[in-house]
């Protein structure tokens, strides 16, 4: 058994949005492209990175889960009404997607999880989201990215061959990161929860791009593949040369 993506949509957003309400919409459009029950539902995932405000806490999953109305009563199961969804973010930039990606099969390997909010209900569906806006909410001229939410729904599937087969995730040594990011009080004051600075090592994209080579050539000794068998590569772009 693998986990596949059955629906997937993309919501583009007007510049002034929430990131809840985008990741929201993005997901029932995801659930009805396939015309699946919400009740089905079990699990949901959140892997944006820019929130409203930039919340810390509370996790937006379950924001968004009640914007979508996915199984809303938390007692549903013990009280026998229904089922319930489990929701929780994993916020790790680029990585969030495979990570969440690799949970859900997990769970569905599983089939059943040993946690008391859903411990005898079976997870054959599980939704991922995502979206990213300003944190202001307000149309910002030099911000990179449009205002977006995406879902994925994923299903277990039986036969070889179909849907996601193994996952490898590495890590660099000596705790490199080569982009960091802080809030200067000193100098931003009470505006500092709107202002971030970034900095950036000379050079971090080669470095960057050196790693990942690694880490997919790893990846492919591991399970065999030839190169050559490789028809298509999807990856996030930190440099304009980066995918090539």
């Amino acid at each position: 058994m693998s986990t596949s993506i059955t629906s997937s949509s993309v919501i583009i957003g007007t510049g002034s949005d929430s990131s809840i309400e985008l990741a929201a919409e993005a997901g029932r459009s995801c659930i009805k492209k396939v015309g699946a029950n919400k009740k089905d539902i079990n699990l949901l995932i959140n892997v944006g990175v820019m929130r409203d405000q930039n919340i810390v806490e509370p996790a937006i999953a379950p924001l968004i889960q009640n914007k979508m109305k996915l199984n809303l009563n938390p007692t549903a199961k013990r009280l026998e009404l229904g089922k319930k969804t489990l929701s929780f973010d994993i916020i790790n930039s680029s990585c969030g997607f495979l990570n969440a990606a690799q949970v859900i099969d997990s769970f569905f390997k599983n089939n059943y999880i040993d946690n008391p909010m859903i411990k005898g209900n079976p997870t054959n569906k599980a939704i991922i989201v995502a979206s990213e806006v300003h944190p202001s909410g307000t149309p910002t001229l030099d911000f990179p990215f449009r205002h977006s939410g995406v879902a994925v729904l994923l299903e277990p599937v039986n036969g070889e061959g179909n849907g996601f087969q193994s996952f490898m995730f590495n890590t660099s040594k000596n705790g490199y990161t080569g982009m960091n990011s802080y809030c200067n009080l000193e100098e931003n004051g009470i505006n500092s929860r709107n202002v971030a600075t970034v900095v950036i090592d000379e050079n971090y994209t080669s470095r960057l791009e050196e790693f990942t080579l690694h880490t997919v050539q790893k990846f492919l000794n591991s399970e065999n593949i030839n190169l050559n068998e490789i028809s298509l590569v999807i990856c996030s772009q930190p440099s304009a040369t980066f995918v090539k």
